[in-house]
Protein backbone atom coordinates (compact mmCIF):
# COMPACT_ATOMS: atom_id res chain seq x y z
CA UNK A 1 0.00 0.00 0.00
CA UNK A 2 1.23 3.72 -0.73
CA UNK A 3 1.88 5.37 1.72
CA UNK A 4 -0.03 8.41 0.98
CA UNK A 5 -2.46 5.67 0.58
CA UNK A 6 -2.11 4.11 4.32
CA UNK A 7 -2.76 7.28 5.50
CA UNK A 8 -5.76 8.08 4.08
CA UNK A 9 -7.47 4.65 5.83
CA UNK A 10 -5.58 5.16 9.16
CA UNK A 11 -5.99 7.93 10.15
CA UNK A 12 -10.12 8.35 10.12
CA UNK A 13 -9.66 4.67 11.70
CA UNK A 14 -7.37 6.41 14.18
CA UNK A 15 -9.95 9.05 14.76
CA UNK A 16 -12.92 7.09 15.47
CA UNK A 17 -11.07 4.52 17.51
CA UNK A 18 -9.04 7.26 19.81
CA UNK A 19 -12.28 9.16 20.38
CA UNK A 20 -14.25 6.18 21.73
CA UNK A 21 -10.88 5.49 23.62
CA UNK A 22 -11.49 9.12 25.28
CA UNK A 23 -15.10 8.50 26.04
CA UNK A 24 -14.24 5.43 28.08
CA UNK A 25 -11.52 6.68 29.56
CA UNK A 26 -13.69 9.69 31.11
CA UNK A 27 -13.47 12.72 29.08
CA UNK A 28 -16.96 14.75 29.16
CA UNK A 29 -17.84 16.96 26.59
CA UNK A 30 -20.28 20.11 27.26
CA UNK A 31 -23.20 19.25 24.78
CA UNK A 32 -23.65 15.76 25.53
CA UNK A 33 -22.07 15.39 29.26
CA UNK A 34 -23.72 11.36 29.76
CA UNK A 35 -22.03 10.32 26.06
CA UNK A 36 -19.52 8.30 27.91
CA UNK A 37 -22.44 6.04 29.51
CA UNK A 38 -23.80 5.64 26.21
CA UNK A 39 -23.74 2.07 24.40
CA UNK A 40 -20.49 1.86 21.95
CA UNK A 41 -22.97 2.07 19.11
CA UNK A 42 -24.66 5.54 19.88
CA UNK A 43 -21.22 6.70 21.11
CA UNK A 44 -19.62 5.30 17.41
CA UNK A 45 -22.64 7.43 15.42
CA UNK A 46 -21.58 10.66 17.22
CA UNK A 47 -17.74 9.92 16.20
CA UNK A 48 -18.97 9.46 13.36
CA UNK A 49 -20.58 12.41 12.43
CA UNK A 50 -17.58 14.74 13.54
CA UNK A 51 -16.53 13.87 9.73
CA UNK A 52 -19.65 15.83 8.59
CA UNK A 53 -20.71 18.00 11.18
CA UNK A 54 -17.58 18.36 12.54
CA UNK A 55 -17.47 18.97 16.98
CA UNK A 56 -20.90 21.50 16.64
CA UNK A 57 -23.03 19.03 18.94
CA UNK A 58 -20.32 17.63 21.31
CA UNK A 59 -18.93 21.50 22.55
CA UNK A 60 -15.63 21.62 24.17
CA UNK A 61 -14.35 18.99 26.72
CA UNK A 62 -14.62 20.07 30.08
CA UNK A 63 -13.58 16.57 32.19
CA UNK A 64 -11.76 14.01 32.21
CA UNK A 65 -7.76 13.24 32.23
CA UNK A 66 -6.07 16.52 30.15
CA UNK A 67 -4.03 14.33 27.76
CA UNK A 68 -7.26 13.14 26.34
CA UNK A 69 -9.37 16.49 26.47
CA UNK A 70 -6.35 17.51 23.90
CA UNK A 71 -6.25 14.52 22.46
CA UNK A 72 -10.38 15.25 21.56
CA UNK A 73 -9.98 18.97 21.01
CA UNK A 74 -7.52 17.38 17.66
CA UNK A 75 -10.07 15.09 16.57
CA UNK A 76 -12.60 18.13 16.21
CA UNK A 77 -9.82 19.51 13.36
CA UNK A 78 -8.58 16.37 12.22
CA UNK A 79 -11.71 14.76 11.42
CA UNK A 80 -13.50 17.69 8.66
CA UNK A 81 -9.59 18.14 7.27
CA UNK A 82 -9.91 13.99 6.43
CA UNK A 83 -13.54 15.02 4.93
CA UNK A 84 -12.38 17.18 2.80
CA UNK A 85 -9.20 15.33 1.48
CA UNK A 86 -11.78 12.33 0.88
CA UNK A 87 -14.26 14.45 -1.13
CA UNK A 88 -11.25 16.22 -3.27
CA UNK A 89 -10.49 12.66 -3.75
CA UNK A 90 -13.88 12.14 -4.76
CA UNK A 91 -14.08 14.78 -7.07
CA UNK A 92 -10.61 14.54 -8.64
CA UNK A 93 -12.26 11.21 -9.84
CA UNK A 94 -15.60 12.88 -11.16
CA UNK A 95 -13.49 15.48 -12.93
CA UNK A 96 -12.36 13.49 -16.01
CA UNK A 97 -15.77 12.17 -15.71
CA UNK A 98 -17.45 14.96 -16.27
CA UNK A 99 -14.97 16.05 -18.73
CA UNK A 100 -15.68 13.25 -21.20
CA UNK A 101 -19.59 14.12 -20.48
CA UNK A 102 -19.05 16.84 -21.95
CA UNK A 103 -17.22 16.18 -24.95
CA UNK A 104 -19.40 13.25 -25.62
CA UNK A 105 -22.83 14.87 -24.95
CA UNK A 106 -22.37 19.02 -25.47
CA UNK A 107 -21.41 21.72 -28.01
CA UNK A 108 -18.15 22.93 -26.76
CA UNK A 109 -15.00 24.81 -27.91
CA UNK A 110 -11.40 24.77 -27.61
CA UNK A 111 -8.91 27.73 -27.07
CA UNK A 112 -5.33 26.44 -27.64
CA UNK A 113 -2.59 29.05 -26.25
CA UNK A 114 -4.15 31.56 -23.38
CA UNK A 115 -2.57 34.78 -23.56
CA UNK A 116 -4.16 38.18 -24.24
CA UNK A 117 -5.81 36.61 -27.20
CA UNK A 118 -7.18 33.65 -25.82
CA UNK A 119 -8.72 36.02 -22.97
CA UNK A 120 -10.17 37.91 -25.80
CA UNK A 121 -11.07 34.98 -27.72
CA UNK A 122 -13.31 33.88 -24.14
CA UNK A 123 -14.71 36.95 -23.86
CA UNK A 124 -16.29 36.44 -27.47
CA UNK A 125 -17.70 33.32 -27.04
CA UNK A 126 -19.24 34.20 -23.69
CA UNK A 127 -20.69 36.96 -25.84
CA UNK A 128 -21.79 35.60 -28.36
CA UNK A 129 -23.04 31.65 -26.75
CA UNK A 130 -23.58 32.75 -23.60
CA UNK A 131 -21.66 31.95 -20.07
CA UNK A 132 -22.88 28.61 -19.89
CA UNK A 133 -21.65 27.28 -23.08
CA UNK A 134 -18.27 25.07 -22.56
CA UNK A 135 -14.34 26.31 -23.19
CA UNK A 136 -11.66 24.17 -22.94
CA UNK A 137 -8.72 26.52 -22.60
CA UNK A 138 -4.92 24.86 -22.94
CA UNK A 139 -2.00 26.28 -21.71
CA UNK A 140 1.10 24.87 -20.12
CA UNK A 141 0.81 28.24 -18.02
CA UNK A 142 -2.92 27.60 -17.25
CA UNK A 143 -3.39 26.84 -13.33
CA UNK A 144 -5.92 23.75 -13.58
CA UNK A 145 -9.81 24.33 -12.59
CA UNK A 146 -10.01 23.18 -9.01
CA UNK A 147 -10.89 19.60 -8.50
CA UNK A 148 -13.38 20.73 -5.92
CA UNK A 149 -17.42 21.16 -6.53
CA UNK A 150 -16.42 24.43 -8.90
CA UNK A 151 -15.39 22.01 -11.75
CA UNK A 152 -19.17 21.00 -11.67
CA UNK A 153 -20.60 24.52 -12.26
CA UNK A 154 -17.58 26.38 -14.06
CA UNK A 155 -18.39 26.25 -18.52
CA UNK A 156 -14.73 27.46 -18.93
CA UNK A 157 -12.31 24.40 -17.98
CA UNK A 158 -8.57 25.49 -17.76
CA UNK A 159 -5.73 22.87 -18.22
CA UNK A 160 -2.03 22.98 -17.68
CA UNK A 161 -0.99 21.34 -20.74
CA UNK A 162 2.04 21.89 -23.21
CA UNK A 163 0.23 22.47 -26.80
CA UNK A 164 3.71 21.71 -28.62
CA UNK A 165 3.22 18.17 -27.86
CA UNK A 166 0.43 16.57 -29.87
CA UNK A 167 -1.31 14.28 -27.43
CA UNK A 168 -1.90 16.91 -24.86
CA UNK A 169 -4.29 18.78 -26.62
CA UNK A 170 -5.56 15.98 -29.57
CA UNK A 171 -7.54 14.34 -27.12
CA UNK A 172 -10.16 17.57 -26.59
CA UNK A 173 -11.11 17.95 -30.23
CA UNK A 174 -13.98 15.33 -30.93
CA UNK A 175 -16.69 16.00 -33.52
CA UNK A 176 -19.40 17.36 -30.57
CA UNK A 177 -16.28 20.28 -30.81
CA UNK A 178 -17.79 23.20 -32.75
CA UNK A 179 -15.03 25.57 -32.47
CA UNK A 180 -10.98 25.95 -31.88
CA UNK A 181 -8.95 28.62 -31.27
CA UNK A 182 -5.59 28.28 -32.57
CA UNK A 183 -3.54 31.30 -30.30
CA UNK A 184 -0.22 30.49 -29.18
CA UNK A 185 2.67 33.63 -29.95
CA UNK A 186 4.26 31.37 -32.14
CA UNK A 187 3.18 31.26 -35.96
CA UNK A 188 4.66 27.81 -37.70
CA UNK A 189 3.41 25.52 -34.07
CA UNK A 190 0.07 27.04 -34.80
CA UNK A 191 0.64 26.38 -38.23
CA UNK A 192 1.20 22.90 -37.32
CA UNK A 193 -1.52 22.96 -34.66
CA UNK A 194 -3.82 23.56 -37.76
CA UNK A 195 -2.91 21.03 -40.05
CA UNK A 196 -3.62 18.42 -37.32
CA UNK A 197 -6.70 19.74 -35.77
CA UNK A 198 -8.67 19.95 -39.59
CA UNK A 199 -7.88 16.22 -39.68
CA UNK A 200 -9.40 15.31 -36.34
CA UNK A 201 -12.69 17.81 -35.74
CA UNK A 202 -16.10 18.01 -37.20
CA UNK A 203 -16.24 19.77 -40.57
CA UNK A 204 -18.22 22.74 -39.60
CA UNK A 205 -16.14 23.34 -36.70
CA UNK A 206 -14.84 26.89 -36.76
CA UNK A 207 -11.30 27.20 -36.66
CA UNK A 208 -9.40 30.72 -35.70
CA UNK A 209 -5.53 30.30 -36.32
CA UNK A 210 -3.69 33.60 -35.14
CA UNK A 211 -1.12 34.15 -37.68
CA UNK A 212 1.98 36.90 -37.92
CA UNK A 213 2.65 37.61 -41.55
CA UNK A 214 0.62 39.73 -43.55
CA UNK A 215 1.71 38.12 -46.89
CA UNK A 216 0.60 34.68 -45.12
CA UNK A 217 -2.83 35.89 -43.88
CA UNK A 218 -4.08 37.65 -47.15
CA UNK A 219 -2.93 34.43 -49.25
CA UNK A 220 -4.81 32.38 -46.55
CA UNK A 221 -7.83 34.77 -47.25
CA UNK A 222 -7.98 37.13 -44.05
CA UNK A 223 -12.14 37.09 -44.04
CA UNK A 224 -13.96 37.14 -41.06
CA UNK A 225 -17.27 37.11 -42.49
CA UNK A 226 -16.28 34.37 -45.51
CA UNK A 227 -15.16 31.22 -44.51
CA UNK A 228 -14.82 28.76 -41.10
CA UNK A 229 -10.90 28.40 -41.31
CA UNK A 230 -9.66 32.05 -40.31
CA UNK A 231 -6.28 32.99 -40.63
CA UNK A 232 -5.95 35.90 -38.81
CA UNK A 233 -3.16 38.33 -37.97
CA UNK A 234 -4.28 40.11 -35.12
CA UNK A 235 -3.13 43.43 -36.72
CA UNK A 236 -4.89 43.15 -39.64
CA UNK A 237 -8.22 42.33 -37.87
CA UNK A 238 -8.45 45.81 -35.82
CA UNK A 239 -8.03 48.01 -38.98
CA UNK A 240 -10.14 45.51 -40.23
CA UNK A 241 -13.10 46.55 -38.16
CA UNK A 242 -12.92 49.93 -39.14
CA UNK A 243 -14.16 49.26 -42.66
CA UNK A 244 -16.80 46.94 -41.75
CA UNK A 245 -20.51 47.68 -43.14
CA UNK A 246 -23.16 48.65 -40.15
CA UNK A 247 -24.73 45.79 -41.57
CA UNK A 248 -22.00 43.58 -40.20
CA UNK A 249 -21.88 45.04 -36.72
CA UNK A 250 -25.00 44.90 -36.14
CA UNK A 251 -25.05 41.72 -34.75
CA UNK A 252 -22.26 42.93 -31.53
CA UNK A 253 -23.47 43.31 -28.17
CA UNK A 254 -24.31 47.19 -27.67
CA UNK A 255 -23.84 47.17 -23.80
CA UNK A 256 -20.00 46.15 -24.25
CA UNK A 257 -17.70 49.14 -23.18
CA UNK A 258 -15.23 47.55 -26.05
CA UNK A 259 -17.97 47.47 -28.64
CA UNK A 260 -19.02 51.11 -27.29
CA UNK A 261 -15.23 52.75 -27.45
CA UNK A 262 -14.81 51.03 -31.12
CA UNK A 263 -18.25 52.28 -32.29
CA UNK A 264 -17.44 56.18 -31.00
CA UNK A 265 -13.26 56.20 -32.52
CA UNK A 266 -14.73 54.33 -35.86
CA UNK A 267 -17.78 57.17 -36.10
CA UNK A 268 -14.43 59.47 -35.89
CA UNK A 269 -12.21 57.67 -38.59
CA UNK A 270 -15.44 57.99 -41.11
CA UNK A 271 -15.62 61.18 -40.69
CA UNK A 272 -12.37 61.69 -41.45
CA UNK A 273 -12.42 59.70 -44.68
CA UNK A 274 -14.33 62.68 -46.47
CA UNK A 275 -11.03 64.61 -46.05
CA UNK A 276 -8.19 65.18 -48.84
CA UNK A 277 -5.05 65.17 -46.97
CA UNK A 278 -1.73 66.48 -48.00
CA UNK A 279 0.36 63.97 -46.43
CA UNK A 280 -0.38 60.80 -45.25
CA UNK A 281 2.46 59.43 -42.04
CA UNK A 282 3.29 56.12 -41.11
CA UNK A 283 5.27 55.53 -37.60
CA UNK A 284 6.04 52.45 -37.67
CA UNK A 285 5.44 50.52 -40.82
CA UNK A 286 4.23 47.11 -39.45
CA UNK A 287 1.45 44.54 -41.07
CA UNK A 288 -1.26 47.55 -38.80
CA UNK A 289 0.02 50.12 -41.18
CA UNK A 290 0.17 48.25 -43.96
CA UNK A 291 -3.13 46.74 -43.46
CA UNK A 292 -4.84 50.02 -43.13
CA UNK A 293 -2.86 51.70 -46.03
CA UNK A 294 -4.20 48.68 -48.31
CA UNK A 295 -7.64 48.94 -47.02
CA UNK A 296 -8.30 53.20 -47.57
CA UNK A 297 -6.38 52.85 -50.95
CA UNK A 298 -8.86 50.23 -52.23
CA UNK A 299 -11.88 52.07 -50.75
CA UNK A 300 -10.14 55.19 -53.26
CA UNK A 301 -9.44 57.49 -49.81
CA UNK A 302 -5.85 58.56 -50.89
CA UNK A 303 -5.68 60.93 -53.42
CA UNK A 304 -3.28 61.00 -55.70
CA UNK A 305 -1.68 64.38 -54.54
CA UNK A 306 -1.18 62.77 -51.02
CA UNK A 307 2.47 62.19 -50.10
CA UNK A 308 3.02 59.00 -48.18
CA UNK A 309 5.88 59.18 -45.74
CA UNK A 310 7.14 56.39 -44.00
CA UNK A 311 9.09 56.30 -41.05
CA UNK A 312 11.12 52.87 -40.20
CA UNK A 313 14.03 51.07 -39.61
CA UNK A 314 12.92 48.65 -42.05
CA UNK A 315 10.78 50.84 -44.11
CA UNK A 316 11.72 50.76 -47.19
CA UNK A 317 12.15 46.66 -47.08
CA UNK A 318 8.68 46.16 -45.49
CA UNK A 319 7.36 48.65 -48.32
CA UNK A 320 8.99 46.51 -51.02
CA UNK A 321 7.20 43.26 -50.13
CA UNK A 322 4.48 45.39 -49.58
CA UNK A 323 4.57 46.50 -53.24
CA UNK A 324 5.15 42.47 -54.09
CA UNK A 325 1.07 41.74 -53.41
CA UNK A 326 0.28 45.32 -54.31
CA UNK A 327 2.30 45.83 -57.45
CA UNK A 328 -0.28 48.67 -58.38
CA UNK A 329 1.10 50.79 -55.83
CA UNK A 330 4.52 51.20 -57.90
CA UNK A 331 3.48 54.71 -59.34
CA UNK A 332 2.78 55.86 -55.64
CA UNK A 333 5.07 59.48 -54.24
CA UNK A 334 6.60 57.37 -51.26
CA UNK A 335 9.15 59.40 -48.76
CA UNK A 336 11.23 56.89 -46.62
CA UNK A 337 12.92 57.92 -43.44
CA UNK A 338 14.77 54.35 -42.53
CA UNK A 339 15.48 55.83 -38.94
CA UNK A 340 13.46 55.37 -35.52
CA UNK A 341 10.48 57.37 -34.10
CA UNK A 342 12.99 59.80 -32.57
CA UNK A 343 13.76 62.00 -35.74
CA UNK A 344 10.26 62.08 -36.17
CA UNK A 345 10.60 66.10 -35.58
CA UNK A 346 12.89 66.03 -37.92
CA UNK A 347 10.59 65.13 -40.56
CA UNK A 348 8.04 67.05 -39.80
CA UNK A 349 10.14 69.76 -39.91
CA UNK A 350 11.85 68.92 -43.20
CA UNK A 351 7.58 68.60 -44.89
CA UNK A 352 6.09 72.03 -42.79
CA UNK A 353 6.28 74.37 -45.52
CA UNK A 354 4.77 72.12 -47.45
CA UNK A 355 2.01 71.26 -44.73
CA UNK A 356 1.58 74.66 -43.49
CA UNK A 357 -2.42 75.13 -43.18
CA UNK A 358 -3.08 71.71 -44.77
CA UNK A 359 -4.82 68.66 -43.57
CA UNK A 360 -2.22 65.33 -42.13
CA UNK A 361 -3.37 62.15 -41.29
CA UNK A 362 -0.42 60.12 -39.00
CA UNK A 363 -0.56 57.10 -38.30
CA UNK A 364 1.79 56.02 -34.48
CA UNK A 365 1.56 52.50 -34.96
CA UNK A 366 5.09 51.47 -33.28
CA UNK A 367 5.21 48.45 -31.15
CA UNK A 368 5.29 50.92 -28.20
CA UNK A 369 1.89 52.21 -27.24
CA UNK A 370 3.41 54.90 -24.61
CA UNK A 371 6.40 56.46 -27.81
CA UNK A 372 3.25 56.23 -30.01
CA UNK A 373 0.95 58.65 -27.38
CA UNK A 374 3.90 60.57 -26.41
CA UNK A 375 5.05 61.26 -29.88
CA UNK A 376 1.42 61.87 -31.20
CA UNK A 377 0.98 64.91 -28.55
CA UNK A 378 4.19 66.09 -28.82
CA UNK A 379 3.68 67.05 -32.70
CA UNK A 380 0.48 67.74 -31.73
CA UNK A 381 1.03 70.72 -29.91
CA UNK A 382 4.71 71.50 -31.58
CA UNK A 383 2.80 71.93 -34.75
CA UNK A 384 -1.10 72.74 -34.21
CA UNK A 385 -0.45 76.01 -35.46
CA UNK A 386 0.97 75.33 -38.76
CA UNK A 387 -1.08 72.33 -40.08
CA UNK A 388 -4.67 70.09 -39.21
CA UNK A 389 -3.03 66.76 -37.84
CA UNK A 390 -5.18 63.75 -37.47
CA UNK A 391 -3.85 60.91 -35.25
CA UNK A 392 -4.48 57.62 -35.70
CA UNK A 393 -2.92 56.05 -32.32
CA UNK A 394 -1.88 52.11 -32.18
CA UNK A 395 -2.53 50.80 -28.45
CA UNK A 396 -3.08 47.53 -26.81
CA UNK A 397 -5.82 47.76 -24.65
CA UNK A 398 -8.75 50.69 -25.42
CA UNK A 399 -8.63 51.58 -21.40
CA UNK A 400 -5.09 52.55 -21.51
CA UNK A 401 -6.03 55.77 -19.93
CA UNK A 402 -9.46 57.73 -19.22
CA UNK A 403 -10.47 59.65 -21.92
CA UNK A 404 -10.24 62.55 -20.23
CA UNK A 405 -6.88 62.65 -19.85
CA UNK A 406 -6.32 61.22 -23.39
CA UNK A 407 -8.19 64.34 -24.58
CA UNK A 408 -5.64 66.84 -22.22
CA UNK A 409 -2.82 64.94 -24.26
CA UNK A 410 -4.00 64.65 -27.51
CA UNK A 411 -6.72 67.13 -27.96
CA UNK A 412 -10.82 66.21 -27.99
CA UNK A 413 -11.61 64.89 -31.34
CA UNK A 414 -8.49 64.96 -33.21
CA UNK A 415 -7.45 60.92 -32.69
CA UNK A 416 -8.74 58.08 -32.98
CA UNK A 417 -7.37 54.65 -30.93
CA UNK A 418 -7.12 51.52 -32.25
CA UNK A 419 -6.72 49.11 -29.34
CA UNK A 420 -5.07 45.74 -31.11
CA UNK A 421 -5.74 43.36 -27.90
CA UNK A 422 -8.75 44.23 -27.50
CA UNK A 423 -10.82 44.71 -30.21
CA UNK A 424 -10.34 41.62 -31.74
CA UNK A 425 -12.22 40.73 -29.13
CA UNK A 426 -14.77 42.19 -31.56
CA UNK A 427 -13.38 40.09 -34.51
CA UNK A 428 -14.07 36.79 -32.82
CA UNK A 429 -17.49 38.18 -32.47
CA UNK A 430 -17.90 38.83 -36.24
CA UNK A 431 -16.80 35.29 -37.10
CA UNK A 432 -19.07 33.77 -34.45
CA UNK A 433 -22.00 35.85 -35.47
CA UNK A 434 -21.23 34.62 -39.50
CA UNK A 435 -21.51 30.83 -38.62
Amino acid sequence: MKKSDFIRVFLPLFIIVGAIFCFHNGVVVHKLPELQNEPDSIILFHVISLFTFGAKDFGAPEAGPWFLQMLMYSFYFLAPMVTIVAMADILSLIRPLFIKWVMWRKKYSVVIGYGRIGKSALEAISTVHGKKSFVFVLDKLNDESENGFSILFEHNIFFKKDVGNLEDWSEFITKQCHGIYILTDDELLNLRIYHKVKTLCNEQAIMYTRIRSMELSLKLNNSSLVQKHNFVNIHMATPDMMFQSDEALKGLNTNDPIYNHFMGQRATFNAWMGHSYAAMVFVGFGTFSEYLLSRLLSSNLVPDQTELIVLDPKGQNNWNGFLVDHPELLGLKVSFYNKDITVLEEVFQTKAHLLKGQKCLCFFATNNEIENLQMASYIKRKYAAIFDLHSIIRTKHYDLMPTELLNDILGSGQYVVAPTYSWVKLDFELILLGV
